[in-house]
């Protein structure tokens, strides 16, 4: 069958107004939609994470001084961050690579006491282990940051550094 020039014009037109319409369809209109989604998404956010740091700086603030100075007292003074997060690596069954202490910032008569302990070569298990016997908020034993990276040439372990903070008395 034989289509005449107008009808091959006509044709032509229709299949590519649909072409568009499917064009637009599949990539300009989910675009836009995914667009706005963000941007929803990101006030969301940021509404949410404002509400976090309120929260938590209130809540920081009140149980920081609240059983602060009962906890600090009844630990020894002998307490030592340093052989703490030694002993707790040792009971985790891994060996630190290198723990550098440091003193932090003065707050309400206490100093904070930081210590970063550096670990090669250790098992997601293992990091697990080691935080979980470390932290001990209870305690005002906390884990401040924790940078670690995979191993390019071990499958399943990591090279960990981790900063652990607590806080002592200032001494006079």
């Amino acid at each position: 069958m034989k289509l005449a020039k107008r009808e091959k014009l006509f044709i032509g037109g229709a299949a590519g107004f649909i072409g568009i319409l499917v064009i637009m369809q599949l990539i300009v209109f989910p675009y836009f939609d995914e667009k706005s989604r963000m941007k929803k998404e990101i006030q969301s956010f940021i509404k949410y994470s404002e509400l976090l740091d309120e929260v938590g700086s209130r809540g920081q603030s009140d149980s920081f001084s609240a059983g602060r100075d009962r906890i600090l007292s009844e630990r020894s003074p002998s307490f030592s961050l340093m052989s703490f997060a030694n002993e707790s690596a040792i009971a985790a069954g891994i060996q630190p690579k290198n723990m550098k202490p440091s003193k932090g910032r003065e707050k309400d008569g206490y100093v904070e006491d930081m210590i970063e302990v550096s670990i090669d070569g250790i098992s997601s298990s293992q990091l697990y282990d080691f935080l979980y016997r470390v932290e001990k908020p209870e305690e005002y034993i906390f884990i401040k940051r924790i940078n670690a990276k995979k191993i390019k040439n071990q499958e399943g372990y990591l090279d960990a550094t981790i900063r652990i903070l607590t806080y002592q008395k200032q001494e006079s």
